[in-house]
């Protein structure tokens, strides 16, 4: 192996992990598992957050709608409840909420 060779292995390397720190900072891990019961219902373990059912009414946006589920957060990462709200609703992004829907929505447990 000569040494331009060498060099793009270790240039093909690096970028590889930039790529990987990259994947993994903006997508959070799962703070919950998925599985299926005996009726191929979707079971969801949750370790931060419960699930409620809210319709969603007129005036409701997905940011007012967690701001009133979860009032006790002072700061929050709107990039993870995001994401945990499109894993709870499969196939439905925040941005297409509609009028009298029945969404899942992640409340927060409450950090002391």
């Amino acid at each position: 192996m000569n040494g331009f060779n060498k060099l793009l292995l270790f240039i093909f390397f690096i970028f590889l992990l930039y790529s990987i720190k990259i994947d993994l900072s903006i997508t959070p891990p799962l703070n919950h598992s998925t599985t299926h019961n005996e009726n191929n219902e979707k079971v969801i373990s949750e370790t931060n957050f419960t699930v409620v059912s809210y319709k969603m009414k007129q005036t409701d946006t997905f940011i007012s709608v967690i701001d009133q589920l979860n009032p006790h957060l002072k700061k929050y990462d709107l990039n993870k409840m995001v994401y945990d709200f499109e894993n709870l609703n499969p196939n439905i992004e925040v941005s297409q909420l509609q009028i009298e829907e029945i969404y899942l929505f992640p409340v927060y447990k409450k950090v002391n």
